[in-house]
């Protein structure tokens, strides 16, 4: 059994402490309802957490996370996922006496899967009793609180605060950020406890702010991505009107069209959905000319993909393909170059620390978050590379612009966000990823 494992009163007690803020957590589902094994602490990294549960639990796989409670919903972000986590993770803490609804969310915030259904309220969850339950010292020994303070829970603390103070108010900014340089040095030299206590009060600065509203707030949306969202919208509407090979060219037109906003070239965007529209126009308004109307339906290719107007020039295209392709890979070194600067780094400050070999450990977990960014995008622009243009070129440059947003979410996930803006090393390497796949999107548009 894992020693993170908790049951009946113990997860009743750290559900309280989730109530309050996201805390660890792993699951290890096993054949039946009474072997699943769920592990949750409020210090220990969510990935030590997988790895014990994966090891000493039931099964041979395990979901780690971290978990909140709002209301009667306990949401789970996932690093790690398994099937029909939602229910088998429900059944389970109704065994145990606790009556919560699950939703499974990726770690860029969607949602995976959930069950929820109308609950009876449970007084002992509003209980605050016991909140501190992992926290209190063993019998005997006054110092164990201060035992437990994990490095790694405060670096990831840190990483948070600090990108939290950059985003603060001007006048407010240098302090905070001087304050988290204070605690970053009491990190290094292992005054753990200190820096524990001066991390939470940035925390609680940074939460007052928050609620005051003083915090500067996101950048509004374009209006001009929401006026073509519902355009798009509209003309998809329209498109049922019309069948055959007219419908199929101006379908993959619209696409283009998407992909054009998602790249936020709103202008080129505009002038393909209005050429769209016209053909739809005069394909509605002609209904016995279907063989001239077809060949018009070719017609909205042309602004969207204004960079490729005749006369064609493949040997251009394709050197822009492999610059495309050579840039991404050079990204990807660098992102590794720059996971393993901050694993040494951590590594280095982690001598004579008593959790060396966890620290160690979840540094090199942690490096291999590259693996999070598959072949993909260099393959499909390899593809097009070897692909003559016409509508199989163009299909593969729709699928490498579906990768480049997936990437993009990837990079907006809290662990990469959080890595520019780490304590330890001076890093700039997501920045210059989201410019790469930026440039990349411009070349396939």
């Amino acid at each position: 059994m894992s020693e993170f494992a908790v049951k009946g009163p113990e997860i009743k007690s750290l559900i309280k402490v989730a109530k309050k803020g996201p805390i660890p957590f792993a699951f290890n589902p096993g054949k039946a309802d009474n072997e699943h094994l769920l592990a949750m602490h409020r210090r220990k990294p969510a990935a030590l957490l997988g790895k014990s549960a994966k090891q000493d639990g039931p099964g041979n796989k395990a979901a780690f996370g971290t978990c909140e409670v709002d209301g009667k919903v306990l949401s789970l972000t996932c690093e790690k996922t398994v099937p029909n986590l939602a229910k088998r993770l429900k059944k389970y803490l109704k065994s145990q006496k606790v009556s919560l609804n699950v939703r499974v969310l990726d770690a860029a915030g969607n949602v995976l899967e959930d069950d929820i259904e109308d609950l009876p309220d449970d007084d002992l969850l509003d209980d605050d009793d016991g909140v501190q339950a992992q926290e209190a010292a063993p019998a005997g020994d006054a110092e164990a609180p201060v035992d437990q303070i994990d490095a790694r829970e405060l670096i990831a603390r840190l990483q948070a605060v600090s990108a939290r103070a950059k985003a603060a108010p001007a006048e407010v900014v240098q302090k905070l950020t001087a304050a988290v340089g204070e605690a970053a040095n009491q990190v290094k030299a292992q005054a753990l406890e200190v820096a524990d206590g001066q991390i939470t009060k940035l925390e609680q600065a940074l939460d007052r702010l928050d609620g005051q509203g003083s915090a500067p707030p996101a950048a509004p949306p374009n209006p001009m991505a929401d006026t073509l969202a519902k355009a798009i919208a509209a003309t998809e509407s329209s498109l049922q009107a019309l069948q055959g090979e007219a419908q199929e060219k101006l379908n993959q037109a619209l696409g283009m069209v998407r992909d054009l906003v998602s790249a936020e070239d709103y202008n080129k965007a505009a002038n393909g959905l209005k050429s769209i529209r016209d053909q739809i126009a005069k394909l509605t308004s002609q209904p016995d000319a279907e063989p001239a109307q077809e060949e018009q339906a070719e017609a909205p290719q042309e602004p969207v993909q204004q960079a490729e107007a005749a006369p064609p020039r493949p040997k251009i295209s394709v050197v822009a393909f492999q610059r495309s392709r050579l840039m991404w890979l050079d990204t990807k070194r660098a992102l590794q170059s720059g996971l393993d600067t901050l694993k040494n780094a951590i590594i280095a400050q982690a001598d004579g620390d008593e959790d060396k070999d966890d620290i160690v450990a979840a540094a090199t977990e942690m490096a291999d978050r590259i693996n999070d960014f598959d072949t993909l995008l260099e393959d499909v622009l390899d593809d097009i590379t070897n692909t003559p243009d016409g509508p199989d070129r163009d299909r593969l440059r729709s699928k490498a612009t579906g990768v480049i947003r997936e990437y993009n979410s990837i990079l907006d996930a809290p662990f990469f966000k959080a890595l520019d803006a780490n304590p330890f090393t001076k890093l700039d390497v997501v920045g210059s990823a989201k410019q790469s796949l930026a440039l990349i999107q411009k070349t396939l548009a």
